[in-house]
């Protein structure tokens, strides 16, 4: 009896844990699929800065505008010092992108080999661009 009152626990915690971790991968694709939804038609800016040679800052600028086709026309900028007013981005093409959504709530962007974290709000609402992760 002893025995099968452990076995219907150990039955049950697993159970319970698989249908956990189901309810959060629907809850998390749920929130993915809504911020795919919402990023067609806004525009991102984001920049770091990196010392090289011990004393240039170099500023690197990155602009994304995303498509409803699923792509994004990509803009970037470098400089040694902050950016002027007249510095322009360049167009460096419209690429694909792909969006994950970790476990934990944290969405990343890849696009043309670079990575870049994408913050929402409280109400998972794209807010801005950061570059890295």
């Amino acid at each position: 009896m002893k025995s099968l009152v452990i076995v219907i626990i150990v039955v049950a915690l697993i159970a319970g844990g698989i249908f956990g971790f189901i309810n959060i991968q629907s809850d998390s694709t749920k929130k993915l699929e809504q911020v795919k939804t919402e990023l067609p038609g806004n525009s991102y800016t984001c920049s770091y800065s990196q010392t090289e040679s011990g004393f240039w800052i170099h500023y690197y600028y990155y602009k994304m505008d995303f498509n409803d086709n699923g792509t994004v026309d990509y803009y970037y900028l470098t400089t040694v010092g902050p950016r002027e007013k007249s510095d322009e981005f360049e167009h460096r093409g419209t690429l694909n992108y792909t969006i994950n959504r970790s476990i934990i709530g944290k969405y990343e962007i890849r696009v043309s080999g670079e990575t870049f974290t994408l913050k929402v709000d409280d109400e998972n609402h794209p807010k801005s661009l950061k570059y890295g992760t």
